[in-house]
Parts: C-alpha cells; sequence; structure tokens
C-alpha cells in the first residue's frame, strides 16, 4: 500500500494474529499438560486400591468396596476438572 497508516495497521494486525495463535498454542499445551498429571494421579490411585485389596486378600482383611471407591474417584474427577476450567 502507499499509504503509511494502512502499512503500519497491517503489520499490527499480523503482529496481533501471531500473538493469538502463540497464546492458542500455549492454552492447549497448558491442559495437554494439565490432563496428563491428572491421568498419572488416576492411574495411581487405582494401582493403590487394587494393591490394598490385593493385600487385604492375603491376609484376609476383607474385601474392599469398590462402589464406594468408584464413587470418590468420580467425585475428585469432576471436582479436578473444575478447579482447573476444563470442560468434560
Amino acid at each position: 500500500m502507499d499509504i503509511p497508516e494502512v502499512s503500519e495497521l497491517i503489520t499490527y494486525c499480523e503482529e496481533l494474529e501471531d500473538k493469538l495463535v502463540e497464546n492458542k498454542h500455549n492454552k492447549t499445551y497448558n491442559k495437554e499438560t494439565v490432563l496428563l498429571e491428572f491421568l498419572r494421579e488416576l492411574s495411581s490411585s487405582c494401582d493403590d486400591i487394587l494393591k490394598t485389596d490385593e493385600e487385604n486378600t492375603r491376609f484376609k482383611l476383607g474385601e474392599i468396596d469398590f462402589k464406594q471407591s468408584i464413587v470418590g474417584l468420580n467425585k475428585n474427577i469432576k471436582q479436578f476438572f473444575k478447579d482447573n476450567n476444563l470442560r468434560f
């Protein structure tokens, strides 16, 4: 363009577009990191419950109430998503 003001505005808009794309990428990355952390914790919790059940069976201490465990796990999942502003 021959008008300097218009050229400046175009350059400014291109810079804003680049920043917007970068921010969207960072936001996605942060959500991925949070979700990976969540899945690791979830897996660890499941392993702990199964290990405890195995020990209870071996030492005849009674069975674990898996229904209660699942209810608690579901409650924790929903709270995690709420705390991290994630939609589920």
